[in-house]
């Protein structure tokens, strides 16, 4: 997130009192209450959304009121894996319209994307200010692939971070647990690259302070 911080997107002062973490729906708590602690934001606030599916491609929300709790905070939607799209796009636009909530900001995270013709539509949503990923499905850096998304997708390149786990498991039989703990993060910033497109308005930004994540 202090790739975010460091241009003023987002507020990470008094331990995230302005940041709101959203879990898409009950699969994802696990990892989002992660996510959460490891970025030691403990006064930020989490919420869950309950996802009804009722087709392959139709989803519902159960918005609970716990919604009124991002209301004026950047909110962090975050997701192991992204493929059409369609519930992070269900989610953006339940916060975005939410007569409860009024977000300040609204980004999204997967940690695997495949950016399908379906992604492409449901991510170009005008609430949405960034979207992070990593390369972990190659094609994600495909400049076409990326299609409109261009304007707002941010890759972090992990080949660093896969070298470094590989070094130390075979180097000091560690294991990737104990190698990436939460002690970590704050070392991060030195086991990945920022891919951005010129269309993507932080690309004008500083690339010294820019380019450190605490997530």
């Amino acid at each position: 997130m202090s790739i975010l911080k460091g241009i003023g997107l987002v507020r990470l002062w008094n331990y995230g009192e302005h940041v709101g973490f959203v879990a898409p729906d009950e699969g994802a708590m696990d990892f989002v209450s992660r996510v959460r602690e490891f970025s030691g934001l403990h006064n930020s606030v989490m919420v869950t959304f309950r996802k009804t599916r009722s087709g392959q491609r139709d989803v519902s929300l159960d918005i609970s009121d716990d919604v009124e709790q991002l209301k004026g905070r950047d909110v962090f939607i975050l997701d192991d894996m992204v493929r059409t799209g369609g519930t992070i796009a269900a989610n953006i636009s339940a916060i975005a319209e939410s007569k409860q909530c009024h977000p300040e900001n609204i980004f999204f995270y997967s940690t695997h994307t495949s950016i399908s013709p379906e992604a492409r539509e449901n991510l170009n949503s005008p609430y949405l200010n960034q979207f992070i990923t990593s390369n972990t499905i190659p094609g994600v850096l495909n400049r076409d692939v990326q299609g409109r998304l261009r304007k707002k997708i941010v890759v972090l390149k992990i080949e660093k971070w896969i070298a470094n786990a590989i070094r130390h498991c075979l180097e000091e039989a560690q294991l990737p647990e104990d190698i990436y703990g939460i002690n970590s993060v704050t070392q991060s910033d030195e086991l990945y690259e920022v891919d951005l497109s010129t269309k993507n308005p932080l690309h004008n930004k500083s690339r010294v302070q820019q380019y450190e994540l605490t997530i």
